[in-house]
């Protein structure tokens, strides 16, 4: 350490530090929880953090509010992505699949809870429903896999698709995808 200068009564020592390569939690009285990012690439950040309980209003035990589909924030869009597509599936059931929805302009940056962007293309999910349902596990903890898709080209889909065909566009078509996962008990 350098000694101190005679205006000073201490040396001051700098040191660098290397970026943090994970998100913190917003405020205490927030909502939200950011996922854990990686420094670099295609981000998508929920209401929870990856392997964490999925809130209860975005599952079908919410109390008043339930069933609400949760914010997707997204970074680090790939570049080529012509539009981004969201599927939830629970693991635990085969895929069972509570989203899909595809359409979105990677633009916006965010999807807002309960929020059907303009543009945006709703698939049936497993429920026989136009786009989200919530998690409902009938029994145990099931894991849930949210993914947002980035896609290389404009899909060929309109409202009321089966879930399993918008699924294999989705999937067919993506350049890149970022997930999360969560979990919901009985």
């Amino acid at each position: 350490m350098p000694p101190a200068r005679p205006d000073q009564t201490a040396s001051v020592l700098t040191t660098t530090i290397a970026p943090s390569t994970t998100a913190r939690l917003v405020e205490p009285d927030s909502p939200e929880l950011l996922s854990t990012l990686p420094a670099t690439g295609f981000n998508l950040q929920l209401p929870w953090i990856d392997d964490a309980d999925i809130p209860a209003d975005h599952t079908c035990k919410g109390s008043p509010t339930h069933d609400v589909a949760p914010r997707f924030t997204w970074t680090s869009v790939p570049a080529g992505t012509v539009e981004l597509a969201i599927v939830l599936t629970d693991q635990t059931a085969d895929g069972y699949v509570l989203w899909a929805m595809s359409g979105i302009d990677p633009n916006l940056g965010v999807v807002e809870a309960g929020v059907v962007p303009a543009g945006a293309i709703r698939a049936t999910n497993s429920t026989g429903a136009l786009g989200y349902s919530g998690p409902c596990p009938p029994s145990g903890t099931h894991v849930y896999l949210a993914e947002l898709f980035a896609i290389g080209q404009q899909l060929e889909l309109s409202d009321g698709a089966l879930a399993a065909d918008a699924i294999t566009a989705i999937e067919t078509a993506a350049i890149d995808s970022a997930t999360v996962s969560g979990i919901v008990a009985a």
